[in-house]
């Protein structure tokens, strides 16, 4: 049997054309509105978006997940992975704020305040029914706990300051140890977790 892999060959204004390479059916799944540009160009850079409360663009450095806010409607957060920081964004303005962390200022700082707290290239956000953020903090080899109020930060999990050590131990907080981690799912039914793909151990 052989088996077709399926992969985005285009993206046009309105709809999306999926196809298998080569000779196979295409498919075009067709949305409601257009391709829009929120907030970002195609340039990296540092600078911020206006205020949570107005329109207009702001910029990115590598943005590298980006998760809804399932407690306030029509807010989303971006970990900002080059910039070293985790943003809010009005989905409606495309206004961004900082949640936490600060353009270049690289580190490993847990945080009273959002902009207080430091991160080593954020890659991959989630967030509970509760108000937690959860935040993949890859080059920092940990995963830090961001309340989405205040941006107060925490370590959950991996290597504490001043070690940063990677490492592959499965243990309770900051005894475990993680290897670039990248991505994060929440499991929200019984029993409650955390999925962290432990990305340079090659585990989940």
């Amino acid at each position: 049997m052989t088996t077709t892999r399926t992969t985005i060959i285009a993206l046009v204004v309105g709809a999306l054309v999926l196809g298998a390479v080569p000779g196979a059916a295409r498919f075009n799944l067709t949305f409601a509105e257009d391709l829009t540009v929120r907030v970002g160009n195609s340039l990296p850079g540092g600078e911020m978006g206006p205020n949570i409360a107005t329109s207009g663009l702001g910029a990115f450095s590598i943005p590298a997940s980006l998760t809804i806010n399932p407690i306030v409607d029509g807010e989303a957060f971006i970990c900002d992975k080059n910039n070293h920081r985790l943003l809010r964004m009005n989905m409606a303005t495309g206004g961004t704020a900082i949640l936490a962390g600060s353009v270049g200022s690289v580190g490993f700082v847990n945080g009273m305040t959002g902009p207080t707290s430091r991160f080593r290239k954020p890659f991959d956000i989630a967030i509970d029914s509760t108000g937690n953020c959860y935040v993949a903090d890859s080059d920092n080899h940990a995963i830090r706990h961001v309340f989405a109020v205040n941006g107060l930060t925490q370590t959950l999990a991996g290597a504490p300051a001043p070690s940063q050590v990677p490492g592959y131990i499965n243990g309770a907080g900051t005894s475990s140890r993680f290897d670039f981690p990248k991505g994060l799912a929440l499991r929200t039914i019984a029993p409650v977790g955390l999925l962290i793909a432990d990305s340079a151990n090659q585990a989940i």
